[in-house]
C-alpha cells in the first residue's frame, strides 16, 4: 500500500532527525547557520568599519556645515554554496518483519550519527584542514594575524588572548578587543586543555 510507504518513510524520517538533534559535536558554538534557497552561489555582503568621529566645528550656520565627511567603509563579497551530502541505506520489508533484534532501529542511529558527525567533519575541516577565506589565503596565514608555533600552554594561551585583543577592524584600523572563547584541541591535549583553562577561569 503506497499509503504505507508514506507512513513508514515519515517515521524514518522523524527518527533520524530525532537522532541527529541528539548527537552534539560541539560545533554549534562555532558556526551561524542560514538558509538558501537553491544550490546557486549566495553572495554575502560584509562591510568594514567606521573611524572615529571627528570634533565639529561650532559656529556653523548650517548644522552640517561643521561636520566633516567620515571616510566609507568598503565592502567585499563572500560566496556560499550549499551541497548534498547522503547514501542509500536499504531497509526491506522482510527485514523489517524479521527483525527480532532491533536491527533497523540500531542502523536509523547509526545513519543519524553518521549525518551529524558528517556535518561536525565538514566544520572542524574548515580549522584543521587549513581551508580558503573570503579573501582566497589560508584561514591560518599571516596575514591574518593568527599564526603561532609555541606548544599549548599558559604561555601559549597569554599570547592568543594578546592577539585576539589586538585584532583590527577592516578601514578604521582600531583593535577590535575579542577575546578567545573556545579552544580546538586534539584528544591527546585535552587533560592540558582543561588544567590550563580551569587555572585561568
Amino acid at each position: 500500500n503506497a499509503g504505507f510507504a508514506n507512513v513508514l518513510a515519515n517515521t524514518v524520517g522523524r527518527k533520524l532527525l530525532q537522532i541527529f538533534a541528539e548527537v552534539d559535536y560541539g560545533v554549534e558554538r562555532l558556526v551561524v547557520s542560514d538558509t538558501s534557497p537553491n544550490f546557486k552561489p549566495q553572495p554575502r555582503v560584509n562591510v568594514g568599519y567606521l573611524g572615529d568621529l571627528s570634533t565639529v566645528a561650532s559656529g556653523g550656520v548650517e548644522p552640517a556645515a561643521g561636520y566633516p565627511k567620515i571616510t566609507a567603509p568598503t565592502d567585499y563579497v563572500t560566496n556560499l554554496q550549499i551541497g548534498t551530502k547522503g547514501n542509500i541505506l536499504p531497509i526491506t520489508r522482510t527485514m523489517i518483519v524479521n527483525d527480532d533484534i532491533g536491527l533497523v532501529n540500531r542502523l536509523l542511529q547509526l545513519l543519524g550519527r553518521a549525518a551529524r558527525r558528517t556535518r561536525a567533519q565538514s566544520i572542524t575541516d574548515v580549522f584543521t584542514a587549513n581551508a580558503n577565506t573570503w579573501d582566497a589565503k589560508a584561514w591560518f596565514h599571516a596575514d591574518h594575524g593568527n599564526l603561532g608555533s609555541t606548544a599549548y600552554g599558559f604561555a601559549a594561551l597569554d599570547a592568543i588572548r594578546t592577539a585576539f585583543l589586538d585584532f583590527t577592524e577592516a578601514n578604521s584600523g582600531k583593535k577590535l578587543g575579542l577575546r578567545p572563547k573556545f579552544a580546538m584541541v586534539p584528544n591527546a591535549l585535552l587533560g592540558t586543555a582543561l588544567k590550563i583553562n580551569g587555572a585561568e577561569s
